[in-house]
């Protein structure tokens, strides 16, 4: 995997990439060192990944990873080490045991119907909030959820993520 290439259209239309796909309860991550998503636990409770979660290679954010990515839940079920073509519809804020741990919400840049945040359901917006503020209750791990923003606080937060000397792709 090539962690230092990003789409030219940057932070409109961007590469991610699946860690773990929707309704799972298994946590992955990216291990630099093997350039694989690993196995890294079991959700300790009884909750499911809401959509499709992974991260915007070439990114870094506040906690020292790349920035988080949440793909609504009319996507189709995507494979781990999946690399997709997204763009931005909004932003959850959050802190995670300390850090600030945003997510973005979004869906494929072919997806024409959901455009902003204003598009997608309330109930999966729900829902997605629910599981980050409870889906570390079990570990005793702290989360603090502020609320949802739309595309425009997304493109925003984005645009001071890209790391140094990242290749841009037509």
């Amino acid at each position: 995997m090539k962690l230092n290439i990003q789409s030219e259209q940057f932070p409109n239309v961007f590469y991610g990439i699946i860690e773990i796909p929707k309704e799972s309860n298994v946590k992955c991550e990216l291990n630099e060192d093997f350039n694989m998503i690993e196995f890294d636990r079991e959700l300790s409770n009884s909750m499911i990944y809401p959509g499709n979660y992974g991260f915007i290679p070439s990114t870094l954010a506040e906690d020292g990873d790349p920035v988080d990515i949440v793909m609504i839940d009319s996507d189709p079920h995507i494979e781990a080490g999946t690399l997709v073509k997204l763009k931005p519809l909004g932003i959850l804020k959050m802190m995670d045991c300390g850090f600030i741990d945003n997510k973005i919400l979004t869906t494929t840049s072919k997806d024409k119907s959901i455009n902003d945040i204003t598009d997608v359901y309330e109930k999966f917006l729900d829902k997605t909030k629910d599981f980050f503020a409870n889906y570390k209750n079990l570990d005793n791990q702290k989360v603090v959820i502020g609320g949802w923003k739309g595309r425009e606080e997304a493109l925003e937060y984005l645009k001071d993520k890209i790391k140094p000397r990242t290749k841009f792709l037509k």
